[in-house]
């Protein structure tokens, strides 16, 4: 492989990966409204109607998570639902980013 073909698609690999769409909500402590947040992120990212999407319950604890929200320090988690990947931090930042 050429110099220049092996650049290319180094660039084209960077350019993918820029262009994931992430999509945000800032989300209060309540289980039911992070619960709620998450699946119509994840059904935006992903295309599908909120009500096909497995139930939130069976992959994370809400109520776990939510209690994230407010606490002291600079506390954030990672998971995957729906193959999106999905960050909540203590501000209340929920972040998903659509599938590859």
């Amino acid at each position: 492989m050429s110099e220049d073909s092996s650049t290319a698609n180094r660039d084209a690999n960077s350019n993918t990966a820029d262009q994931r769409q992430l999509h945000r909500r800032t989300v209060t402590a309540q289980p039911a409204d992070f619960v709620v947040a998450l699946v119509e992120l994840v059904a935006e990212a992903t295309g599908r109607p909120p009500t096909t999407l497995q139930p939130v319950y069976d992959v994370v604890d809400p109520e776990a998570l939510a209690g994230l929200v407010g606490a002291a320090g600079d506390l954030e988690t990672q998971f995957t639902y729906e193959g999106c990947q999905v960050l909540l931090s203590g501000a209340g930042d929920l972040v998903v980013e659509a599938p590859a």
